[in-house]
């Protein structure tokens, strides 16, 4: 995984180019998270990824420091989530979240369809054969694998991914999966 953790910061906010703004409760701010996104140039998967985790998983990851020395400040971010949820426990997302993830996962379509996969690929820590299979695949086998629900607990995540799409492919009739169907 290239460029993981190689950046560290002066405190702060870890890159984020100014005073940070702390929330009292010791996480990371919305404005904190924000201002660290920009100032490392995270691409939209990445930042995606970082806000819609929890607060706790957020002030981890930005507590590590800046990423602007980094290779890849974007995977570095991924893997600091992804290391940020092991140790905190419980996933990145809230409570519940994971349910409502698959049962939800049907009526995604474009952004929102793409943001769930951004997300999935990042708690789960897939390679990136198989993040782009599912990227490339068509929305009908990427809702597919959603429904399925997390990978958190797969044993290898990225044959996981793979071995859903080959069952999407398998399972999911041809031009179907509309998100309108039970």
């Amino acid at each position: 995984k290239d460029g993981k953790g190689k950046g560290k910061g002066k405190g702060g906010c870890g890159g984020c180019g100014g005073s940070p703004v702390f929330s009292p409760n010791g996480y990371a701010s919305p404005e904190e998270v924000q201002a660290f996104i920009q100032a490392n140039n995270l691409d939209e998967r990445a930042a995606q990824a970082l806000s819609e985790s929890r607060p706790a998983v957020q002030r981890a990851v930005i507590d590590r420091g800046t990423l602007m020395d980094a290779t890849n400040p974007s995977a570095a971010v991924l893997g600091r989530l992804k290391q940020a949820m092991a140790i905190l426990g419980g996933g990145g997302r809230s409570p519940g979240t994971e349910q409502q993830m698959g049962a939800a996962a049907s009526r995604l379509s474009g952004d929102q369809l793409a943001a769930a996969i951004g997300r999935l690929i990042a708690e789960s820590d897939v390679d990136e054969r198989a993040a782009e299979a599912l990227r490339d695949a068509p929305e009908a086998h990427q809702r597919y694998v959603l429904e399925r629900g997390s990978l958190q607990d797969a044993r290898n995540a990225s044959a996981a991914v793979l071995g859903r799409l080959r069952d999407a492919q398998r399972d999911v009739p041809r031009g179907g999966g509309g998100g309108c169907g039970g």
